[in-house]
Parts: structure tokens; sequence; C-alpha cells
């Protein structure tokens, strides 16, 4: 009955489109017939051309301009200002579908000519709506600031709050985008007031309640963004939270996606204050619990194939990891610190290469910026000064101010680790006196200013005195050194490097087992014997035949957004620490986890005969193992984990992905079938395909016995990218 009722909604809405596009085409008709019974009326065909090119302007849109010129033609030689307005206004909307930024601009500006002479306030506050929108589309926040606001007083002086109150929204992010937070903070909280006006309306229906409730939503998002940018990060934690609580009601998985990119942004912030109070394990949980963030984004975003948002988290994944590098540093753990500021490098290289091809100025900027943290840290100080001055200067072309700030910070930092200490001094003090007299004008004091100020000189003060210090204690080393090779006999230096030998045999016997046991961990046994006689052996190889399982949690959105992130990582921990014994068992390798994603696959690398039956079995084991936590979870109040299950069989590749770091991956169409069986499982249920189940049905009757299941044939099911598959569920 699923099935049929999934099959008929299809059809219902195709039905549904194939009737508007045929009501649009049925209308267009109508009113090119009515243009042969009004020939002698020049001025109702200049207004049927307007609407024949209205409804035109998005399936025809050459068709739909030719029509709006010819209305301008009729206009402007019968001298009928309305129609030639209107003509202009839809041409600019025309030609901003098409991203012909510019010349929208040029018709609106014509639009608002005529208008202007007509006194037509409504009409010209839409056209410097209009106008704002296509400002801040082409990063000049000042002019679209101005548009927005010459449309903000026409409609109060119409008395027109509704369309006053929508404006205030795009006055809000454009003042949030080119930093100017105070301004933006007054204007979401007077769009914020007027969606509540709005909800408590009589008569109001529940289609315009859930329209305003996603609204809100868009609303607290932007707020919590301000709050994130003025450093306010608690305020901006609660503020994403109640945006995701909110937006679970409405079921949105694109809204929820940028929410946990924003809640990323606020714990990877947070994990640099614990930095800055000494608390460097605590400020790297909070490192990866944005990471855990990004990927359940991640997630969605590539679900849904948002390919520049995809390019954005992991823009975000790769200065966490630069950043956490940082602290690494900083506890002495050298290795894994390098290892992770060069994996960030290429990733940010690689994605500044992407943008630079799309010419995006805003994506540039950001990557240009981390790319400078990153080549100061691997002391590349040309490329770091290189990246920082192109950030600059984007930012002073702009008169983005945050931009300024965190560029002059860059400045300061930049000349410090050159040494430069009074230039590295200036810039601290144009950067504090910036921050204040710009941005925090109205809340800091002259004090503040001053002790700011102060701090920054002693910072400068106490770095000097660490490099003088330096250099007395490198001069001492040196003497000690000299000392100790003048004064110690052959004898002695003999059993010193004896004992340093012995010790550093034992060292490297050790650091070898260790190394192995690494290998063993992240790579198949027959892989590691492979790299270990050739380093550069991709383990490439094709396999007739594996199954391969996905799982996942439904609901996990709502989980997460109910559990700390470090008790939310604990469970998914306990769950994928139980489901790698399972495979393990079974003798299934695991691939990879991605958020609350876990894949294995059963016949690669080391093939045999009965990877199919092997991976059911272990599914019902998972299913168990799940079933077995949530029963000790209720008792303890914890929300319950519903798994999903899909599995697939089928040719497929393997081999050893990457250079910096080891992962073996395995790809072809059988691992996207497997991927598609577990979007279309029930809750709880394991769901197969028909090429799964023709080798495992010898083994049900076994099975049954053993895990009490049901099984519900699925035929026709509509599968994204494959079409109708047949595919059995166990429930």
């Amino acid at each position: 009955m699923l099935v049929l009722g999934r099959l008929s909604f299809f059809f219902l809405f195709t039905l549904m489109f194939s009737a508007s596009v045929l009501a649009q085409n049925s209308e267009v008709d109508s009113m090119l017939n009515l243009l042969t019974e009004e020939k002698g009326d020049s001025l109702r065909i200049a207004e049927l051309y307007n609407e024949i090119g209205w409804e035109l302007k998005v399936d025809e849109p050459e068709r739909a301009k030719e029509y709006l010129l010819k209305s301008i033609a009729i206009a402007e030689r019968n001298d009928y200002k309305k129609e030639a307005g209107d003509a202009y206004n839809y041409l600019g909307v025309l030609e901003d579908i098409r991203e012909n930024l510019d010349l929208a601009a040029t018709y609106w500006a014509q639009s608002l000519e005529i208008r202007t002479r007509l006194d037509d306030k409504n009409g010209m506050a839409r056209i410097y709506n209009n106008l704002g929108i296509n400002s801040r589309q082409k990063d000049d926040y000042t002019k679209a600031i101005s548009y927005y606001r010459q449309a903000e007083l026409l409609y109060e002086e119409l008395n027109n709050p509704l369309k006053s109150g929508n404006l205030a929204y795009n006055i809000a992010n454009t003042y949030e985008e080119s930093g100017h937070y105070s301004q933006a903070i007054e204007y979401i909280y007077k769009y914020l007031n007027n969606l509540d006006q709005r909800k408590t309306e009589d008569g109001i229906e529940e289609d315009e309640l859930d329209e305003l409730k996603a609204s809100e939503v868009d609303a607290l998002i932007l707020l919590g963004n301000i709050k994130y940018s003025l450093r306010r990060f608690t305020e901006a934690k609660r503020t994403f939270t109640q945006a995701l609580e909110l937006n679970l009601s409405l079921g949105n998985d694109y809204t929820a996606a940028s929410i946990y990119n924003d809640l990323g942004n606020v714990y990877s912030e947070f994990s640099w204050e614990y930095k800055r109070d000494s608390l460097p394990e605590t400020a790297i949980a909070y490192q990866d619990s944005a990471i855990l963030y990004y990927e359940r984004s991640l997630q969605i975003n590539e679900r849904e194939e948002e390919w520049d948002m995809v390019n954005n988290l992991k823009f975000n994944m790769a200065t966490c990891a630069r950043d956490k590098s940082f602290i690494l540093k900083e506890l002495g753990d050298l290795t894994e610190a390098r290892e992770l500021i060069r994996s960030s490098e290429e990733e940010l290289e690689r994605l500044a290469s992407i943008w630079r091809k799309s010419d995006s100025a805003k994506n540039i900027t950001m990557v240009e910026s981390a790319l400078f943290d990153a080549y100061l840290s691997l002391g590349k100080y040309p490329k770091a000064l290189k990246s920082l001055n192109t950030f600059y200067d984007y930012a002073k072309k702009n008169d983005n101010e945050k931009y300024i700030l965190i560029a002059l910070d860059g400045y300061s930092k930049y000349y410090k680790a050159m040494g430069q200490y009074q230039r590295a001094l200036d810039y601290s003090e144009e950067y504090n006196l910036y921050r204040f007299d710009r941005i925090d004008a109205k809340r800091v004091q002259d004090n503040e200013k001053r002790e700011a100020l102060y701090l920054d000189q002693k910072n400068i003060r106490e770095i000097e005195r660490q490099k003088k210090d330096l250099q007395v204690k490198e001069a001492e080393i040196e003497l000690s050194k000299y000392q100790l090779r003048t004064s110690y006999a052959a004898t002695g230096l003999f059993i010193v490097l004896s004992v340093i030998f012995v010790f550093l045999f034992l060292r490297f016997k050790k650091l070898h087992g260790q190394i192995q046991q690494l290998l063993l961990n992240i790579l198949p046994p027959s892989v590691v014997k492979r790299i270990q006689k050739d380093a550069s052996d991709d383990c490439a190889q094709n396999f007739s035949n594996a199954t391969i399982l996905f799982s996942d949690f439904a609901g996990f959105t709502e989980i997460s957004a109910k559990i700390p992130p470090e008790e939310l990582l604990g469970y998914l921990n306990k769950f994928f620490t139980a489901f790698d014994e399972i495979i393990d068992e079974e003798g299934i390798e695991r691939i990879k986890t991605i958020g609350d994603a876990y894949m294995c696959v059963a016949g690669v690398p080391d093939e045999y005969e009965d990877h199919a039956e092997r991976m059911l079995r272990a599914a019902f084991k998972m299913r168990e193992a799940v079933k077995r936590f949530n029963e000790e979870h209720r008792e303890l109040g914890i929300p319950e984990f519903r798994i999903r299950i899909g599995i697939n069989s089928g040719p497929i590749s393997g081999g050893i992905v990457g250079v910096k770091k080891y992962a073996y991956d395995v790809w072809g169409d059988a691992v996207n079938v497997a991927s598609r069986m577990e979007s279309n499982a029930r809750i709880g249920s394991i769901n197969i395909s028909d090429d799964t189940y023709k080798l495992v049905i010898e083994e049900l009757d076994q099975l049954k016995d053993i895990y009490n299941f049901d099984i519900e044939e699925r035929n026709n099911v509509n599968v994204k990218g494959k079409g109708e598959m047949d595919m059995y569920t166990f429930v």
C-alpha cells in the first residue's frame, strides 16, 4: 500500500505540474487571442504585451523580452508612462533571473525614473528594493543600504507595516554582511517583531503560519550570525539552537544543514576561548565537536547535491584542522600538528583554485585569510604576506569593516613573526582603535581603549624580553656543549654513545610495532602486506561481486539538538564500537563513518563466496545491538536511536586513496545502490536489493529462527538516480 501511495503521489504531482504549465500556456493563448480583438486599442495592447512578457519570463525569456520591448515601443510612442514603467520593471526582473545584473539595474533605473515622474510611491518602493538586492548581489553594500532605506521610507510614508517589516530583513542581512552589527541587530529585531504580530492575527491559516515560522528560522539564523560576529558566542549558540528546534517542526533539511554549519562555527570559537584560558585538551574537544557539526551538514548537502555549500563546509573543516594543529603544536605534538597543517594547506589551496576560476570574490577572500594563517604557521612568509594583501585589498575596496579588522590583526601577527615588533604594535593599535571607534563606539569607554593598547605594548615588551632571554640561553647552551666536548674522556663518550644506541634501538623496535598495529587498524591486513613490500602500491583491484552495507540513525537531527556534542559523540562511539566488533566476527571490512552514517563491505579485499550471507547476519546483529543499547538508555532518559540499514551486492572496485593519510575505499554503481537502499529503508528495518536477496534466499529460513523477522516485498520502488527497483525489507 505504501508503494502505491508513493506512486500515486508521483503521478498526482506530475499531473499538477502539467496542469500548471497547461494553465500558463492557456493563459498566454487567451491573451494572444485578445490581441487580435483589441487591434484599435493601443493602450490595451501595451498592457497585454506586458502581461504576456511577465508570464513567459522564466520558461521563454527571449520571447518574453520581445513582447516587453514591443510594449515599450507602443507606450513611448503614445506617452503611456505607467505601461512603460511596468515593462522596464519586468525586463529588470527577467535579466535578474538570467543573472545579467548590470542590465537588470539599467532597466530598473529606467522604470524608477518613470514612476518618480508619476509619483507612484508603491512602484518606486518596489524598484528601490529590487535595486537594493541587485547591489547586494554585486557586493556593493553601501549602495544596497541606500536603496533599501529609500524603499523603507516610502513604505513608512504609505503606512504599510507589512512591506516595511519584510524589507527590514534585507536591510539587516546587508548590514551584517558589511560588518555594521549594531544597525543589523536593530533591523533584525524589527523584522522579528513584525513576524510575531502577523502570527497573532485572526484567521491565519496553517500554511501561512508555517511560512512565517520558516521566516522566523531565517531571522534567528541571521541574528545568531550577528551575535557570532560580535563574539557573543554563548548567545549565538542559544539563538542557533532555538532556530534548530523551530526548524524541526518544519522538517527542512536544507535549513538544518545551514544551522549545523553555524553551530560548527560557534564550537570552533569556543575552542579558541578555552585555548586562551590554557585548557588545550578542552579546546581540542570543542574543535572535534565543531567538525562533527560540519560533517552532519556536509552529509545533508552532499545528499542534496549542493556542491557550493559542500565546498564551503570543506573550507570550514580545513580551517578546523588548521586551528587544531596550532593547539597540538603548543602541547608539543609536533608530528600530528605538522600533518594537520599541511593537509589543511592542501585543501585550502584546492578550494582557492576552484574559487579563483569562478571569480567568487567573497570566497576568495575567505580562503586567502585562512591560507594566511596556514602559511604563517608553516613559515612560508612571502606566501602569507601575499594572501594577506589580497585579503586586505578586498576589504578596503568593499569597505567591509569585519574583514578590515581581521586583516589588521593579521598584519600584527605577521610582523611579530618577522621580528618587526614596532610595526606589529602599530597594526595592533590601529586594530583596536578601528574596532572601538567604528564597531563598538557606543559601548566601549576610553579607559577600555587605553587598557587594550596598554596590553598590546606589554605583550610586545614581553616578546622582546623573551627574545633576549632566548639569545642568552642559546649562548649558555653553546658554552655547555663546548665544555662537555673538551672535558669528557673518550671512554666516557663511548659509554654514552653505547647507551644511546641501545635506547634508540629499543625505541625503534617499539615504534615499529606501534606503526604496524596502526596500519592494521586503518587498513586490511592483506593491503598492509602489499604496501610494506611496495609503498607506492595503491592496491587498486576490481571485484566481480561483493556486498556493501550503509546505516544511519533516523531523526539524528532532533537527537543532536537535545544532547550536548560531547555526550552525542560518546553514544556514537558506543554504537560504532559494537558494530566494529560485529563485522570483525564476520570477517567484514569497515570503510568509513560520516557523522551518524556507517559503511562496511564484505568480500573485499579478501574475496569469499558467502559475502552476502555474512553481511546480512552482521546487519541483524547490529540491529539487535542498537535495540539492547536503547533499552539501557531508556532507563536513563536518553533519546532513542532508531537505525536504518541498506544492503546491496554487485561488482565494485577498491584501493587506497590519499597520499598524506592512507584510507582504503571502494567505489562503483553497487556502492551507490547500497546507499539508496539505506535511504529507502524504514525506521528499524533492514532493506536489501533484489541482487542481494537472490544470494541469501537459501539462508533466510535459518535466520528467521534466530532473529524472528517478517519479509516485506517491495516492487517497483522509485529510487533516485536509478528509476524503479525491487527491494525487500526485513521488519
